[in-house]
C-alpha cells in the first residue's frame, strides 16, 4: 500500500475584486508536508504541491491556478493502485458563486467552490463543487482511500483583529463561462445525482467509507487564520491537527484528533468557527484499519484546577449528581485503561453541564480538552428499579446487577421498572408490565454469559427509554419549531402526528421548519422498534447538527419497513426531533439495534448508526465535542432547547 498527498496552499492571487491574499496558507502546507515526511517517510514523488506565495510565481507549473489542481487530481487518482491511501489538504479561501447548474441547485442558488489564484483570469475559474465531487468520486470508484481536509470557509470578510477569514462575504452573481476540465457537463450532472442526497458544496462527498472529511467550519461560518503560536499565522484547522499529532505519544483516530481540534478553535473562536467530521472517523489517522469504537462525552473546557465542562446537558437526558469517569485523551481502548479522575455533574445547562472533580486516581495525569468521560454513577433517584423473580436461575442475573456500576438496583418492589423472570419456554423474560417481544436470539440460564447478557440487554432498555422519556413543557421555543408528517402524494399532513399508521413500505414526508428569529440547530434521531436509536441526516449530512435558518422549512423523505427478521408485523417507530440554540452532542445517546438477529433495515436513504459496545461499561457514552456557549450567571437547562415527537404504528 503507497500514500500519496495532493497538498494545495494559496497565499497570493491574481489581482481580483473578491478575494485578498493571505499570509498562512503556504505555511499550512509547508507544516503538514514536513509532518507527513517526518512521519511516514514519504518520497518526494509521492508528494503533489501546488502553492503560491511571493516566492514562486516564475515555476507555473507548481502553481495552484484551476488547470494545475484538476490535473494534480487527475495525475493522483491515475498513480495511485487501489488500496492506497490519498490525503488531500486545501487551505486559501472558500468561495460562493451564481450556480452554473441550475437544473441540479435551482435558480438563483449558489455554487460553492475553492478558489483557484487565477480565478479571474481568462481561463481561470472555480473549482466548484460539482466538479470536485466528481474528483473525488473516481477516487472512490477505484477503492482509494482518501482523506481531505479543508482549511477555508465561505463566510465572513474583513480583517478582524489579529485574525484574517479565509472567504468573502460577496456572492460572485456574474455571468461567467464555464469549460470545465473535469469532466463534461453531462458527466457532472450524472455524478452529482448520483450521491445521496448531495449538499453543503465543499462537505459534498461520495457516501462513502472510503474518506474522512475534516472541514474547517460549517458552511455558513468563518474560517480563520491566525497567530496560534504567537508568532506566525496559519489556518486553525491546520495547527491543532499538527499539533495534536506532533503531541501524540499513541496512533490517534480521527475522531480523537478532531475532539482536540474541536476544543482548541472553540476556546479561540466559539460560536463562530465549528469545525465539521464526516465520514469514518473511526479510522486511524493515515491509516486504514480501525480502532475499537469508544462512546464518550467530551471535556469541552478547563475551567478551574477542579472544574470542567462536559460536552451535554438537559437536552441530552443528563442530571445533576451524574458521575463520570475521565480518561487520558489519547487511549482509544478504555477498557484497558485505569481512568484518572471521577466527576459529578453541579451546574446543568441545556446541552452541556459543568462538573467538578472529586476523587483524582493518579495525580501524574492532568484532565485535559478532548479527554473521554463515560457515565459512571447516577443519582439514586434516578436508578433504574429491576426486580429479579425467585428462580435458582435467577442468581446470576441479581449477582450481575448488584455489581452493575450504580446504573441499576435489585429491588422487590412490584412498580419496578423492569422484572427480569424464567418464560414458559425455559428462557430469561425481561418485562415492563407485558414481555418486552422480540429479544433476539433467546438466552438460556445454561449459558455461562447469559446472565450478563441479560444485565446489559436491561442497560440498553433503559438508555432507549431514557432517550424515549426526553421533554420539556416549559420550552421558551416551544413554538419556534414547526414538524409535520405528510403522506408522499398529499400536501396536508396527518392530523395527529402522535397516531400515525401506514402500511411497511409507504414513503412519508418529514417537514419541519424554524418559526423562530434566530437560527435553530436540529438533529432528528430515530427510535426504531429493534431498540436503535439513529439520526436521521438532514439532506445527506449526519454526525452533526443542521442550522435551520429563520423561516426556513425542509423536508426528508422516509420509507418505513419492518425489520427483516421474525416477529415483527406490527412495530412503532419514535422520531425525535431536538432543536437548540445552542450546539451539542447528541452522539452519546446514539444505539444500536438490540435485536441481534435481525438485518439492518433501511428505513432512509442515508443512515447513520453506531455500536455501543459493551453496553453495561459504556451505557451513555459519545465522542463529539460541539458546544459552543458559555456559561450564564444563571442556567435555565429548559430555555433554549426543545423536542417534538411523532409516533409511527407501521404494518405489514
Amino acid at each position: 500500500m503507497s500514500f500519496y498527498a495532493l497538498l494545495i496552499g494559496i497565499d497570493r492571487y491574481l489581482p481580483n475584486k473578491f478575494f485578498d491574499n493571505l499570509s498562512g496558507a503556504v505555511r499550512d502546507i509547508n507544516l503538514v508536508e514536513e509532518f507527513l515526511r517526518e512521519r511516514l517517510d514519504i518520497s518526494e514523488e509521492q508528494v503533489y504541491r501546488l502553492v503560491s506565495s511571493t516566492m514562486n510565481l516564475d515555476n507555473p507549473g507548481s502553481l495552484p491556478t484551476y488547470k494545475n489542481i484538476v490535473q494534480a487530481f487527475h495525475h493522483v487518482t491515475t498513480t495511485a493502485e487501489p488500496g492506497d491511501q490519498i490525503y488531500i489538504h486545501y487551505s486559501g479561501h472558500g468561495g460562493k458563486s451564481k450556480t452554473l447548474f441550475p437544473e441540479l441547485k435551482g435558480q438563483g442558488q449558489s455554487d460553492e467552490s475553492i478558489v483557484p489564484m487565477d480565478f479571474e483570469e481568462p481561463d481561470g475559474q472555480y473549482l466548484l463543487d460539482v466538479e470536485l465531487a466528481t474528483l473525488l468520486q473516481r477516487m472512490v470508484d477505484k477503492n482509494l482511500t482518501v482523506t481531505l481536509a479543508m482549511d477555508s470557509c465561505h463566510s465572513g470578510g474583513a480583517t478582524r483583529g489579529d485574525c484574517v477569514i479565509r472567504g468573502s462575504d460577496q456572492i460572485d452573481t456574474r455571468s461567467r463561462s464555464f469549460n470545465s476540465l473535469v469532466a463534461p457537463r453531462e458527466i457532472l450532472v450524472k455524478t452529482w445525482r448520483s450521491l445521496s442526497q448531495p449538499q453543503i458544496g465543499l462537505g459534498i462527498l461520495p457516501q462513502s467509507k472510503n474518506y474522512v472529511f475534516l472541514a474547517a467550519c460549517r458552511p455558513s461560518e468563518s474560517a480563520y487564520e491566525y497567530a496560534a503560536n504567537g508568532y506566525e499565522r496559519n489556518g486553525a484547522l491546520t495547527y491543532w491537527m499538527i499539533d495534536t499529532l506532533r503531541n501524540s505519544s499513541s496512533h490517534l483516530t480521527y475522531r480523537a484528533l478532531f475532539n482536540r481540534i474541536n476544543a482548541k478553535i472553540q476556546s479561540r473562536f466559539p460560536q463562530s468557527q465549528l469545525p465539521m467530521l464526516i465520514g469514518d472517523g473511526n479510522r486511524y489517522v493515515f491509516g486504514t484499519e480501525q480502532a475499537p469504537k469508544r462512546y464518550a462525552l467530551t471535556v469541552l473546557e478547563i475551567l478551574t484546577s477542579s472544574e470542567i465542562k462536559l460536552s451535554a446537558g438537559a437536552a441530552q437526558g443528563l442530571s445533576r449528581g451524574m458521575q463520570f469517569e475521565i480518561y487520558p485523551r489519547e487511549i482509544i481502548d478504555l477498557t484497558q485503561q485505569c481512568s484518572i479522575a471521577i466527576v459529578e455533574i453541579t451546574t446543568l445547562a441545556s446541552t452541556f453541564c459543568q462538573a467538578k472533580i472529586v476523587f483524582k486516581n493518579d495525580e501524574t495525569f492532568e484532565v485535559e480538552q478532548g479527554a473521554p468521560a463515560i457515565l459512571m454513577a447516577v443519582p439514586v433517584e434516578l436508578m433504574q428499579k429491576v426486580r429479579v423473580l425467585e428462580h435458582p436461575a435467577l442468581d446470576g442475573v441479581r449477582q450481575a446487577l448488584q455489581s452493575s456500576r450504580r446504573l441499576m438496583e435489585v429491588t422487590d418492589a412490584e412498580t419496578a421498572d423492569y422484572q427480569v423472570a424464567i418464560s414458559t419456554d425455559g428462557t430469561y423474560e425481561i418485562c415492563t408490565g407485558l414481555p418486552i417481544p422480540n429479544l433476539h436470539p433467546p438466552l438460556y440460564p445454561d449459558d455461562p454469559n447469559a446472565a450478563t447478557q441479560v444485565v446489559k440487554r436491561l442497560a440498553h432498555l433503559a438508555r432507549y427509554q431514557s432517550v424515549l422519556s426526553i421533554d420539556h413543557p416549559r420550552s421558551n421555543l416551544t413554538h419556534a419549531l414547526e414538524v409535520d408528517l405528510l403522506p408522499s402524494n398529499s400536501a396536508m399532513p396527518f392530523s395527529d402526528i402522535t397516531n400515525v399508521n401506514i402500511k411497511a413500505g409507504e414513503e412519508v414526508i418529514l417537514r419541519i421548519k424554524n418559526n423562530f428569529n434566530e437560527p435553530l440547530n436540529v438533529i432528528i434521531l430515530d427510535l426504531e422498534p429493534t431498540w436503535e436509536i439513529s439520526q436521521i441526516p438532514v439532506l445527506g449530512l449526519s454526525e452533526t447538527l443542521y442550522s435551520l435558518q429563520p423561516n426556513e422549512e425542509k423536508s426528508i423523505r422516509l420509507q418505513l419497513e419492518l425489520p427483516f427478521s421474525q416477529g415483527y408485523d406490527r412495530v412503532t417507530e419514535i422520531i425525535k426531533v431536538f432543536a437548540m440554540l445552542g450546539e451539542a452532542d447528541f452522539e452519546w445517546i446514539i444505539l444500536p439495534p438490540l435485536d441481534e438477529d435481525s438485518n439492518h433495515r433501511s428505513t432512509h436513504l442515508s443512515r447513520h448508526s453506531s455500536g455501543l459496545g459493551l453496553l453495561l461499561e459504556e451505557i451513555g457514552e459519545s465522542e463529539k465535542p460541539k458546544q459552543l456557549r458559555k456559561f450564564r450567571a444563571i442556567l435555565d437547562p429548559c430555555q433554549d432547547w426543545v423536542t417534538q415527537q411523532i409516533t409511527i404504528t407501521v404494518t405489514q
